[in-house]
């Protein structure tokens, strides 16, 4: 298992050693590093080394040390990172060994990011799931959800614009690894989920993708609570391009999140998409999905001490952490599940791309 975080935030020094900074007044910057995290064994404890930083990455060094022609300690940055990932996921004795690439929302401090950390790891790597490894992405935002929203929407532009750098190295590590070098593939997956304005992160990583880079080896992305325009998958936006990226993307909405009815009547003035879902449902490519979870149980709202204040007050904006339904339903989707044939889903009457979960009894028309 490997657990790692890239993060745009500053970097502070504190008994000596790196560390990401929680100060919520500090931008983004448009460089990133990387850390690796340890997790106790009782799973309520998490800590990270933060990587040495390399300048101009070289993955030829990460088949040379695959072929102990080079000490391990020599790789950096992302180099160490895909070489531990790869060698684990080409090693691993469990049938699935997968990677989640996981985008947070605005208003997450430093802090709170460990303590989600555990929580994604709870739900999606402890459980029944394929994943096994995870890469969390780390953006400065504030822990004060209604006083930094827009300084949080411009952190997530640069963000996003780093996301977009971060994934050409990947392409680059997979063209080296092989392309170059011809290295058995590993035969697992690379998953993307992003909630909230994390979204936002990732529209912008498309929008600043040049066409060449943009082919699908990443298996199923999640939009989970989206807090971007209901039009996001309209007229050649970035998102229209998620299907040349992904085997699959799942849109999943709920008519009632609070969060994003604040976030359409104070700051935006414009529907959100994890709230009304797609303008366009017709016009969704085919393997684009909507999953309308209005009526789900959130029963694990009381288990999730990642959730206070506010945030739990919102509780139908996290549905990704704090509802069995919805976890399960994200979990089969991250299997590779028919989407026609997942426990507890209804599909709507009228379009064979909407489904909803089986407590939601109302089928409202688009």
């Amino acid at each position: 298992m490997g657990i790692f975080i890239i993060s745009n935030r500053h970097i502070t020094t504190v008994k000596g050693k790196e560390q990401f900074s929680n100060d919520s007044k500090q931008n983004a910057l448009p460089t990133f590093r990387v850390a690796e995290c340890k997790v106790s064994a009782d799973n309520k404890k998490i800590t990270y080394d933060i990587i040495k930083d390399i300048e101009d990455p070289d993955y030829n060094k990460i088949y040379a040390a695959l072929n102990d022609k080079t000490k391990i300690k020599e790789l950096g940055g992302t180099e160490y990172m895909f070489y531990d990932l790869y060698k684990t996921m080409s090693n691993d004795t469990k049938p699935n060994s997968d990677v989640l690439f996981f985008i947070h929302g605005f208003a997450t401090s430093h802090e709170d990011e460990l303590q989600h950390i555990l929580k994604l790891k709870e739900l999606y790597i402890d459980s029944d799931s394929p994943i096994e490894n995870l890469i969390y992405l780390s953006w400065p935002t504030s822990n004060s959800y209604a006083l930094t929203y827009w300084s949080d929407k411009e952190d997530s532009i640069v963000t996003g614009q780093t996301l977009a750098r971060i994934y050409v190295k990947m392409n680059k590590f997979f063209y080296t690894m092989f392309k170059k070098y011809e290295q058995d593939n590993c035969k697992q997956k690379i998953h993307i989920m992003a909630h909230s304005m994390g979204n936002q992160v990732l529209k912008q990583m498309m929008g600043n993708l040049n066409e060449k880079y943009i082919v699908p080896f990443i298996g199923e992305i999640i939009l989970a609570h989206a807090d971007v325009s209901s039009n996001s998958f309209e007229n050649e936006q970035p998102l229209t391009k998620l299907h040349k990226l992904g085997q699959r993307t799942h849109i999943y909405i709920h008519k009632s999140d609070d969060a994003l009815t604040i976030s359409t009547t104070t700051k935006n003035f414009s529907k959100r998409l994890g709230k009304a879902g797609p303008s366009n449902v017709k016009e969704l490519s085919q393997s684009t999905f909507i999953v309308d979870v209005t009526g789900v149980k959130y029963d694990k709202r009381k288990r999730t001490g990642f959730l206070s204040g506010l945030k739990d007050n919102l509780i139908d904006h996290w549905g990704y952490m704090t509802s069995t339904q919805q976890v399960n339903d994200i979990i089969a989707i991250l299997k590779g599940e028919d989407e026609r044939r997942v426990k507890n889903r209804m599909r709507h009457d009228i379009y064979t791309n909407y489904f909803y979960l089986s407590s939601a009894n109302i089928v409202d028309k688009i």
